[in-house]
């Protein structure tokens, strides 16, 4: 770094560590949207479910999984009704309509989460491309010694 400036190592410095700090939260704010969008794929599938529950008959042998490829039988006794969680590990009966609200309106929260983290998602990778030649301009300066 002989023939850069004092100011201009230091800017070199600076603008390395943003760059870095804006890459990782690039991919934090990626994993975010996978574990969301997954999270609303999960919530559909339950509404899907629930709305095929309500279509059978009290009595009718279900299959329940329990993990590994492994199920229980079961006998529906109530059509109209779930247990549902409202979070912090707190459970709740209810008419299957409210649960179904309860979670379309959790799936609408989880897109607008999706919405604004994809827009900090391009505000960083626009901030990275403008970081990039700055350092890439400093580097070159670097290598010429």
């Amino acid at each position: 770094m002989a023939e850069l400036t004092p100011d201009e190592q230091k800017k070199l410095q600076q603008t390395i560590i943003e760059l870095e700090n804006s890459r990782s939260a690039t991919e934090i704010l990626r994993e975010q949207i996978n574990i969301l969008a997954s999270s609303i794929n999960e919530i559909m599938a339950t509404t899907e479910t629930i709305k095929g529950i309500r279509k059978l008959e009290p009595g009718t042998e279900i299959l329940v999984p329990i993990g590994s490829d492994s199920f229980l039988r079961a006998k529906i006794t109530e059509t109209d009704r779930v247990v549902s969680g409202l979070g912090a590990d707190v459970m709740v009966e209810r008419e299957s309509e409210r649960a179904i609200s309860a979670l379309e309106e959790q799936r609408k929260e989880f897109e607008q989460s999706i919405g604004k983290a994809r827009e900090e998602l391009e505000r960083l990778t626009k901030r990275i491309e403008e970081l990039r030649p700055e350092v890439e301009r400093l580097m070159a300066k670097v290598r010429k010694e």
